[in-house]
């Protein structure tokens, strides 16, 4: 028999796949360090959870890259973070508690 995964759990093996992690989940200071080992992206942005974009890094990323966000000025909180590649979009939901 197989393991039974959840849909966050599904969702963090296809990111693991293709070379993308987002740490610390919870962040206890706002501060999030997102890994994109096999990814080549155009941007990140950080979403709340009423879908509104918060905040954007605009650059174009080489493979290996580690990607700090300081996100200290935000409130406790659910948010997700987008990643756009090619013609892929990851999404990835993270917390941020005090």
């Amino acid at each position: 028999r197989g393991t039974v995964l959840s849909k966050e759990d599904l969702i963090e093996e296809i990111l693991a796949e293709d070379g993308i992690k987002i740490y610390p989940n919870p962040s206890n200071d706002g501060v999030v360090f997102i890994d994109t080992k096999k990814v080549n992206y155009s941007h990140i942005e950080v979403v709340n959870i009423l879908g509104s974009v918060i905040a954007i890094e605009n650059k174009e990323s080489t493979t290996n890259d580690k990607v700090k966000l300081d996100l200290n000025t935000l409130p406790s909180g659910t948010y997700f973070i987008r990643i756009t590649s090619n013609n892929k979009v990851y999404s990835e939901r993270f917390f941020i508690t005090r």
